[in-house]
């Protein structure tokens, strides 16, 4: 991620403390546009949320959904959380050694990493069993 935009309406409960440390002026992010309904923060040294043997990156994103590009086939880190409830549209998904996600993709592909229970995964994580990588075809 590169930027981080705050808008002007009162936040909702999740994001109070964020606001709060942005409109404060020592987050360390610069402010590089403002107008009356939002202003956008721009990270230094900003890193890839996708990073991996071929260009990747981040096309879309939502709620639950991350759209990644990648330019060919390898084993990319999606600088994510990981859970085992992540699912992808190709190839696999299975925990980096740093806590993040690791996707593993066949070929140069846009992947939809989508967040997604089910009761086979839920039962894993009850149980503290080590959730085996899903892969597709």
């Amino acid at each position: 991620m590169r930027y981080v935009v705050l808008a002007a309406a009162p936040p909702d409960y999740s994001s109070r403390a964020e606001a709060a440390l942005l409109r404060g002026g020592s987050s360390g992010l610069a402010p590089v546009f403002h107008n009356a309904r939002l202003t956008i923060y721009e990270l230094p040294r900003a890193a890839p949320v996708v990073s991996g043997p071929s260009p990747a990156e981040v096309r879309a994103m939502s709620e639950t959904k991350l759209f990644i590009r990648v330019g060919g086939p390898g084993r990319y880190r999606v600088a994510v959380r990981f859970s085992p409830y992540w699912r992808a549209t190709h190839g696999c998904v299975s925990r980096a050694s740093d806590g993040m996600t690791t996707l593993t993709a066949r070929r140069a592909e846009t992947i939809v990493l989508s967040f997604s229970v089910n009761i086979h995964r839920s039962l894993e994580a009850l149980t503290g069993a080590r959730p085996e990588p899903f892969c597709r075809r």
